[in-house]
């Protein structure tokens, strides 16, 4: 094993992970017996899986697919203008369509509901072009170029189909008068990365998932360690984050994490866009793998089958 492998040594040594950005190739290969796990099964392979009898292992939703939004861009930086987005974005369309696994939902709030901090008093957005294109005249916006980040040719749990979801909310946008260009980071840059040092983006699909089981996990990032990817700074959120972090009555830092919830709606420096469910499948020569909501999936809990 080598010195470098955190934790317990694998119960198969080697361990070789291959990225294939297509659904296809995934399944070719596990089809083929190249692979003995697979991630990111799309809707479409589903059903030919299951039929062969192949395992498929679905994850708990503990995520959240988003389009950030850069406040330091100069028409994004209009609170008008992020609504018109959020007002735009047929987000039931996204959430029922075949990209995602049944089971997949609508996102109101950037934190999954299990986490219990959903506020019904939240701002909602429904689906209004109408009062879209009302928002984008109050913003002053006069068909300025607008930069929309996606990660190209791969995919992750949060973002099974990058392209599909960018055209989707793309198509939306131009429908009600905002110009959209579209910028794919290759699959071979940090996305991430691409992201924060482009500095005359506008919009980007960016998923997250839970570190672990706290909304803290989520909120977290865009009031103070990961504040560069929006641009977001409203010193009361960061207040209440902090507050939360340091609050040991449960009730009590729900109701910190509420309210910030409360704040990023109004504010928006992103437009959550569902709760993504995934899964993986499994080859003849995997006898368990250790799913886990939170993609804590050590190769040392994969068991094989004898023989």
């Amino acid at each position: 094993p080598s010195a470098g492998h955190r934790g317990s040594d694998p119960a198969a040594y080697p361990v070789a992970v291959q990225a294939w950005g297509r659904a296809s190739v995934r399944l070719r290969e596990l089809r083929r017996g190249t692979a003995d796990v697979i991630d990111v099964v799309a809707p479409g392979q589903l059903r030919p899986l299951v039929e062969a009898g192949t395992q498929v292992l679905p994850r708990d939703p503990l995520g959240v697919l988003y389009v950030g939004m850069n406040l330091d861009h100069p028409s994004v930086r209009s609170q008008y203008l992020r609504q018109a987005i959020a007002y735009a974005v047929d987000r039931p369309r996204i959430a029922g369509s075949d990209v995602f696994l049944e089971g997949t939902r609508l996102a109101h709030d950037l934190v999954p509901p299990s986490l219990g901090v959903g506020d019904e008093e939240a701002r909602r957005y429904d689906v209004n072009p109408g009062r879209a294109r009302e928002f984008l005249g109050l913003a002053g916006y006069d068909g300025e170029p607008l930069e929309f980040l996606y990660p190209a040719g791969t995919a992750r749990p949060s973002l099974p189909e990058p392209e599909r979801v960018y055209a989707m909310v793309a198509h939306d946008l131009g429908a009600v008068g905002m110009h959209i260009v579209p910028v794919p980071v290759p699959e071979d840059q940090d996305y991430l990365h691409a992201v924060v040092s482009r500095p005359t983006r506008a919009l980007h699909l960016m998923g997250r998932t839970g570190d672990y089981r706290d909304p803290h996990a989520f909120l977290e990032p865009f009031a103070r360690s990961g504040r560069a990817e929006t641009g977001y700074r409203n010193p009361r959120v960061v207040e209440d984050v902090d507050a939360a972090a340091a609050e040991n009555d449960d009730d009590a830092r729900r109701g910190l994490f509420r309210r910030v919830v409360r704040a990023m709606a109004l504010d928006l420096p992103a437009l959550p866009l569902v709760y993504p469910i995934s899964a993986l499948a499994t080859g003849p020569r995997v006898a368990s793998y250790p799913t886990s909501p939170q993609l804590d999936e050590p190769f040392s809990r994969v068991r094989l089958t004898e023989g």
